[in-house]
């Protein structure tokens, strides 16, 4: 599948990795948008441009469906149904600890085959995008391709998608349809 990728979004994916491994998570498909989105030069985020949605934007609502030490805030709430005060756990855990859990020390990680450095959900994208990059009858998969892969989880809802992302996408009209359009519409104007 990697073979098939083409310069920016081989640049794409390896960027995601270098975020993840920062983190020291598997890379995600935050990672994957991340990268996308923040090479001004590749496709994919001039297409995403083209409707206002830059890097700043994604990061920012990324960041807002992540809330501390990685829960969301649908289970900061479930949590609450329970009477379980998280912002009080969190304030004991670290005056004990004297370590902030929202601001962990990066480990980088390596990965050595065992599940490999991407998750479910990137694994499902570059399967997508090289479909779409088929149905496109393009060689190499673009980042316009990773890009329609990862509207198709956003517009699915998929569960690493925070609500304050899909809010971004639905109010800039950034959704799968207008964008393959827009890809179908400058490849007739190319050719």
């Amino acid at each position: 599948m990697f073979e098939r990728l083409g310069k920016d979004a081989r640049a794409a994916v390896l960027d995601a990795l270098q975020r993840a491994d920062v983190q020291g998570t598997q890379v995600g498909a935050p990672h994957l948008l991340l990268a996308v989105v923040s090479d001004a030069t590749c496709t994919g985020a001039r297409l995403l441009a083209q409707h206002g949605v830059t890097a700043a934007c994604v990061r920012a609502s990324l960041a807002a469906g992540t809330s501390r030490a990685g829960l969301s805030d649908a289970d900061l709430d479930a949590l609450r149904t329970l009477g379980i005060d998280a912002d009080e756990v969190f304030r004991r855990l670290e005056a004990v600890t004297a370590v902030h859990l929202a601001d962990p020390v990066p480990q980088p990680r390596r990965w050595l085959g065992l599940g490999g450095p991407f998750d479910a959900a990137v694994n499902g994208v570059l399967q997508l995008s090289v479909r779409e990059a088929n149905v496109a009858g393009h060689p190499r998969v673009g980042t316009e391709h990773l890009l329609l892969a990862l509207l198709q989880h956003i517009e699915a809802a998929a569960p690493w998608v925070p609500a304050p992302l899909s809010t971004l996408f639905a109010e800039r009209a950034v959704g799968y349809e207008a964008i393959r359009q827009r890809i179908h519409a400058g490849q007739r104007r190319a050719g």
